[in-house]
């Protein structure tokens, strides 16, 4: 068998592993392809790095020493890395959170000679963006954020956030310009990436404004028709706004466009109803209207509800108090084998607390079905059958509760 057959062999492997995560498999092949005295090429390093991507399990500190191997290894036979090399590694060091690492091979990749490209710069974006949410704490501020926006009616605080979110978002925006100066097209997956990016700022609809900057500039017709994805981030920063007209605008483009749908933007617009009750809109929209829309635009395209389209309908239609719509729900998961979790039920709860039966006739399902309980629903049950239930009612609760928290 020639070299080159038994390289090629071994770097199929390779990608296997890469594609499976076998990060220890992958360094085993890698040591036994040099003992059978063949010279690894860039692609067997490219395949080593990207499975330091594709390992979910592996522990960040094991992964930089694989890192710094995978160099050193690189140094010693002379290979000379390639772009595809530098874009793994940035992906790989957002995975073990070495942000400013990964935004440091822009200039690092520009010093060996070579030019970042699209796919670096979506890269450079995601990094960025990681850094700032860590600097910010953002995973543990983002709910009292949401809240803020929303509710608050301090001009001044919402101001500032706007200010902080504008400033990110502004860096992004010099990113875009510098690579309109470079001549490097965007492509579908960077301008996703760069919306969805602005949306988790301080100014989520900060997004609506790098759009249009984005149109402004007038890229490549490709880069600017929004997707599927693409609207699935403006009916979300919608959502989180509480901008519903904007929202309702989006689905009247959507459909007008004919959008194909996937679930999860289907997921979105289901949530704009969600939204309408919550803040107290029904006078100005109607829901039922809107949901039917939706589920017609669902159904031309031939796209099955999860149990996610089914939760935010059964929140939605219990919070309107039309349980005649929450029970066909609740036989429509039944037919797809869809099996509600502990939050529709305490929606299906909340609907019918005044029918003691039945709230006890559905809380007999949920000890069968060995439901996991949530403080919420424990307080919601046990305050309707101490007021409407008699004795043996509350002891019958109290004994299924001690059951599925046993």
């Amino acid at each position: 068998m020639s070299q080159r057959k038994t390289l090629y062999a071994y770097e199929n492997l390779l990608l296997a592993c890469a594609n499976k995560g076998l990060f220890n498999q992958s360094w085993k092949t890698y040591n036994d392809m040099k003992k059978d005295g063949i010279t690894p090429s860039i692609y067997t390093m490219g395949h080593l790095a990207n499975v330091c991507s594709t390992c979910t399990t592996v522990q960040p500190d094991i992964v930089q020493e694989r890192i710094n191997k995978i160099i050193e290894e690189l140094d010693k036979y002379q290979i000379k890395p390639s772009l595809t090399f530098f874009n793994i590694l940035m992906k790989t060091l957002i995975r073990i959170g070495k942000y400013q690492n990964s935004m440091d091979f822009i200039d690092k990749i520009k010093s060996v000679g070579l030019r970042p490209d699209i796919a670096s710069y979506s890269t450079y974006i995601t990094a960025k963006s990681e850094l700032y949410k860590q600097q910010n704490n953002y995973s543990q501020n983002h709910r009292t954020l949401l809240k803020t926006l929303n509710l608050s009616a301090n001009s001044q605080e919402l101001d500032q956030l706007k200010s902080e979110g504008m400033k990110l978002i502004d860096d992004y925006l010099l990113v875009i310009k510098d690579l309109k100066k470079q001549q490097i097209h965007l492509d579908r997956y960077f301008v996703n990436t760069l919306l969805h990016c602005c949306k988790q700022t301080n100014y989520p609809e900060g997004v609506f404004k790098v759009w249009d900057q984005i149109k402004e500039m007038r890229f490549s017709r490709d880069s600017i028709n929004a997707d599927t994805r693409t609207y699935d981030i403006f009916i979300s920063t919608c959502n989180y706004t509480n901008n519903i007209s904007k929202a309702i605008e989006f689905l009247n483009e959507i459909i007008y466009k004919d959008i194909r749908p996937d679930v999860g933007l289907i997921n979105q617009l289901f949530r704009i109803t969600n939204r309408i009750v919550n803040s107290k809109q029904t006078e100005e929209y109607n829901v039922n209207d809107l949901v039917n829309r939706i589920i017609s635009y669902q159904e031309r395209f031939k796209v099955l509800p999860n149990h996610e389209s089914f939760s935010i309908l059964i929140s939605t239609f219990s919070r309107l108090n039309q349980m005649n719509r929450v029970y066909e729900l609740f036989l429509e998961m039944n037919q797809l084998n869809l099996i509600p979790n502990i939050y529709d039920y305490t929606g299906l709860i909340k609907g019918f607390e005044n029918d003691i039966e039945k709230v006890l006739n559905i809380f007999r399902v949920i000890v069968q079905q060995n439901q996991k309980l949530t403080p919420e629903f424990t307080q919601l049950i046990l305050s309707i059958v101490r007021k409407k239930g008699t004795g043996d009612m509350v002891d019958e609760i109290s004994q299924g509760i001690r059951k599925l928290e046993s």
